[in-house]
């Protein structure tokens, strides 16, 4: 089975609505491949964040009929193997999160791919849920189309 890793600041908010989206429509397609999500924080105990998973992702997830089914896991930090064991690493900000990942791991040489969807204090969870929505349909579109 294939993967993809989709990547956040603190895989709080976006990269797990992403990953909840993702393996609902592989699933329901029967499309072979599987999300994780993760954080470029390396530090998550100097996270702002409370609790496993941001409110504004499970209610825009559970309100638009979707379940949450990694409710209750806590956010992880990335490892740099895992830019490499995955066949599609994606990073839903690149203006925030190339910088942080070319820190964290400059010597990286895996295909990063890079949406543009800033953080909640930047977009309305509404808004931001709407533009991965709508990524993460075209990405299982053309993996469906590539898959058969």
């Amino acid at each position: 089975m294939n993967s993809v890793l989709f990547l956040c600041t603190g895989n709080y908010y976006r990269s797990r609505m992403a990953e909840e989206l993702f393996n609902f429509w592989a699933q329901a397609t029967e499309l072979p491949w599987k999300a994780q999500s993760a954080g470029l924080r390396k530090d998550m105990s100097k996270s702002p964040n409370e609790g496993p998973i941001s409110e504004h992702a499970v209610h825009m997830l559970t309100k638009n009929g979707y379940p949450v089914a990694t409710r209750n896991r806590y956010p992880r930090s990335v490892a740099e193997k895992e830019l490499k064991v995955h066949d599609m690493v994606i990073c839903l900000h690149r203006t925030e999160h190339e910088p942080m990942l070319h820190k964290r791991f400059p010597k990286n040489k895996a295909e990063i791919m890079y949406w543009e969807v800033p953080d909640v204090q930047y977009m309305e969870p509404e808004e931001a849920f709407s533009r991965i929505k709508k990524e993460v349909s075209q990405l299982i579109s053309i993996l469906s189309s590539t898959n058969q």
